[in-house]
């Protein structure tokens, strides 16, 4: 029963942790994309937005 919950607890914190990798790379991506989207604005590029947001 015990290794059970520790087995439980470890991978829960590991799955805390790929869950924070995921969402710091999610922040870089979106973070990069805006300089990006100003830039199809500028140059009246707006069908690409779409694009570029998936």
């Amino acid at each position: 029963f015990n290794k059970s919950i520790l087995w439980i607890k470890e991978h829960l914190e590991f799955m805390e942790l790929v869950y924070g990798h995921i969402k710091a790379q999610e922040n870089a991506l979106i973070k990069n994309i805006l300089p990006l989207e100003e830039k199809l604005k500028e140059r009246k590029l707006d069908k690409w937005m779409e694009r570029v947001r998936r």
